[in-house]
């Protein structure tokens, strides 16, 4: 089975995993002439990567809610979950929540609080027309921002 297949079959997987898919359905052609199972085998590993795809999904859900629960320190409240209780079905993740609520209740301080701030990871960003001069520029840069990107090269002219 070609990697474009496997792909088109499981649509979430990685290419690097279709394409160790892909290896493996050679490898089973070449035992189907040994005398396998070719269909068996073909099956088990389609089943293989579909568990890997919701292996995929379910951490990627767990990492969301993990990360909107209003924690501290994401790795300490993840060090606190018992991950064996957490079940994923159809796209609905169930026990995580009512873990970190347990945890809310006993841990109290690795959340923020109603009254805290939540720190913001953003930096001042100044625009690119009020970080540039046209002083620092040689004639060529000049006329290259006047040819370019006209309306800036007024505005920074005035």
């Amino acid at each position: 089975m070609r990697k474009e297949d496997i792909l088109e079959l499981v649509p979430a997987i990685s290419e690097e995993d279709a394409e160790a898919l892909s290896g493996l359905f050679e490898e089973t052609l070449m035992k189907e002439k040994e005398g396998f199972d070719a269909e068996k085998i073909r099956e088990e590993a389609l089943f293989e990567a579909r568990q890997e795809y919701e292996k995929e999904k379910k951490e990627a859900e767990i990492k969301a809610v993990l990360e909107n629960a209003d924690s501290k320190n994401v790795k300490a409240l993840r060090a606190l979950v018992d991950f064996e209780k957490v079940e994923y079905s159809d796209g609905v993740l169930t026990g995580l929540s009512e873990q970190i609520d347990e945890i809310k209740k006993e841990c109290d301080y690795l959340f923020f609080g109603e009254s805290e701030e939540k720190p913001r990871f953003t930096k001042s960003i100044t625009p690119f027309e009020n970080r540039m001069d046209l002083s620092g520029l040689s004639y060529k840069e000049r006329l290259k921002l006047f040819k370019e990107m006209p309306e800036l090269y007024d505005r920074l002219a005035k």
